[in-house]
């Protein structure tokens, strides 16, 4: 799929950074059995990320600002500025 938007390398260290700390926090939420994740999606990627990006992204907007479901109950937040986290293609 092509995207208006791809990830610049700060933004690529910054997604991956994100995506350990996803994996980390539902595994501690699991393991200490403090949430489920009976209704959950699987955890994001680079590709769901930069979908997200081209979506919800307007070329007026200078942020990009989500949460990410990690389990049932709790998200964890992504904010990627344009121009040093993403610019356009």
């Amino acid at each position: 799929m092509a995207y208006r938007y791809k990830l610049t390398k700060k933004g690529k260290a910054k997604v991956s950074h994100f995506l350990k700390e996803c994996r980390a926090f539902k595994k501690e939420l699991l393991d200490g059995r403090k949430d489920t994740a009976n209704r959950q999606r699987l955890l994001p990627n680079m590709d769901a990320i930069l979908e997200d990006i081209d979506f919800w992204v307007s070329d007026e907007d200078t942020v990009y600002n989500d949460c990410w479901g990690i389990t049932d109950n709790y998200d964890l937040p992504l904010e990627l500025i344009k121009g040093q986290d993403f610019e356009a293609v």
